[in-house]
């Protein structure tokens, strides 16, 4: 693997191991688990879960500027998705980063070798015909149905491990160190030049962003609706969402020129579907008065 889908396979492996590790500090007696882990299991879990959520944000990140919506949702939840491989999203990725694209990809690699590290302490089943470590767990190792929550392997025998806490504690750095170096690659990507754009440009890259972020956000919190509002009396629930503009932009006051107070009191917009027809919404207006304006 020597493009971006290797970006896949890392995302789909670390919570195998992570899942390994608690199925192995479940089996431990108190007195050994203090003995040999001095109650730091617990915390490097904790670790080990936040490094995965930094990496799947960092390529939720990058890929909201070449994959739409639900093309980038396909690709986290199958580590195998055929997007990975693709040549056309390899290619917007490289115009996007230019000469920051090889050093991108060789720091997913460096992850890569990370999760192989951690591997190689655990005693868990590997698929024999590949040759990948990462992914011959991934084959052997089956994952659990969730409906949400942390993600769950069924190992068919007791998980052994010979990792030390150094070794940990060695491992999660190099792990936040390729997070945080992911994170600058995108992050100065993503800084216009001053100096080849005017206000206006400017202005609407800034809004276009910010679009962007919210449409993100929404499908994220369609998503997370829709996995918690689950009941036994319903088989599933439909959820939809409205976003509009309601913000009133006011152009700045000049200096030294005295500005009247708006007189308009605050207010804000619900919009929701009507239950009786597909295509109508309806919308409350909401208005905080002052007692003494009444």
């Amino acid at each position: 693997m020597s493009g971006f889908e290797i970006a896949g396979i890392v995302l789909g492996s670390i919570p195998l191991p992570i899942s390994a590790i608690e199925h192995y500090s479940d089996s431990l007696d108190r007195a050994t688990a203090f003995f040999k882990w001095k109650d730091g299991l617990n915390s490097a879990l904790r670790e080990f879960w936040y490094q995965h959520s930094s990496f799947e944000l960092t390529l939720r990140n990058i890929l909201k500027d070449v994959a739409n919506p639900p093309e980038i949702e396909q690709m986290i939840r199958d580590p195998h998705h055929e997007l990975w491989k693709s040549q056309e999203l390899s290619q917007a990725l490289q115009e996007m980063l230019k000469f920051a694209y090889r050093p991108y990809i060789s720091t997913i690699k460096d992850m890569h070798a990370c999760m192989k590290r951690l591997v190689s302490h655990l005693y868990i089943d590997r698929d024999a015909g590949t040759a990948d470590d990462l992914e011959a767990i991934m084959k052997a190792n089956k994952r659990l149905p969730s409906a949400g929550g942390l993600v769950r392997f069924d190992f068919k025998r007791a998980v052994r491990s010979t990792m030390k806490r150094k070794d940990v504690r060695i491992l999660l750095e190099d792990m936040k160190a390729c997070n945080n170096r992911l994170d600058e690659f995108i992050n100065k990507s993503e800084v216009p030049s001053n100096n080849s754009m005017t206000g206006s440009t400017v202005e609407k890259l800034g809004l276009s962003s910010s679009l962007q972020q919210i449409q993100n956000y929404a499908t994220m919190l369609h998503q997370t609706l829709g996995k918690a509002w689950s009941c036994s009396a319903h088989a599933s629930h439909e959820i939809r969402l409205l976003l509009e503009d309601r913000v009133i932009r006011r152009s700045e006051p000049r200096p030294h020129k005295k500005v009247k107070p708006s007189s308009r009191p605050p207010c804000s917009t619900i919009t929701h579907k009507s239950p009786m027809s597909s295509a109508l919404w309806k919308s409350a207006k909401i208005e905080i008065i002052d007692s003494d304006q009444r």
